[in-house]
């Protein structure tokens, strides 16, 4: 009896140690990290709930965050640039939308056979347009480019910063 129990044992061991262990990453989102400032430099908090949609589809990437300071959002693999409609709304319920367009390179990245590939970006524009600040006070006043690369890192890719009066 003590045999078959040690032999028992053995062989879980061994089975256990025999598998392989797949080296996928676990945190493998590929996703644009947008993050919002004051005039001042400083990361704000933004005072209005808002939306971020694919322009041309129905689509939406971020839904009525409110209070944020950044936002991570899906980049298209298929295209060369995204447009992404910023709908802010305020508590009196208006609404505007600021446009803001970025074009980017799509390069698809494998990190093993077992493993799905991702497709990684690298930001080669920006622009973007504002909305008239008498419709709602919170606007974008500027864009710029912190990170180029779009990959698995969690790093911030866009400053927004934002005119609010």
């Amino acid at each position: 009896m003590k045999w078959t129990k040690s032999l028992l044992a053995a062989t879980l061991s061994l089975a256990l140690t025999a598998c392989s262990e797949i080296d996928c990453p676990l945190q493998n989102i590929v996703a644009l990290r947008v993050g919002f400032y004051g005039a001042d430099g400083a990361q704000v908090q933004l005072p209005d709930t808002l939306s971020i949609l694919a322009a041309g589809t129905d689509s939406v990437l971020f839904n009525r965050g409110i209070a944020i300071t950044s936002a991570d959002i899906p980049v298209s693999y298929t295209r060369e640039a995204d447009t992404l409609l910023l709908r802010m709304a305020d508590a009196a319920g208006r609404v505007a939308t600021d446009t803001l367009i970025f074009g980017h390179t799509n390069q698809v990245h494998f990190e093993n056979i077992d493993c799905p590939p991702a497709v990684f970006h690298a930001i080669t524009s920006v622009r973007w347009t504002s909305h008239d600040p008498s419709a709602l006070p919170m606007t974008v006043d500027s864009v710029v480019v912190a990170s180029p690369n779009i990959n698995y890192d969690a790093q911030e890719n866009l400053k927004v910063y934002i005119r609010t009066r």
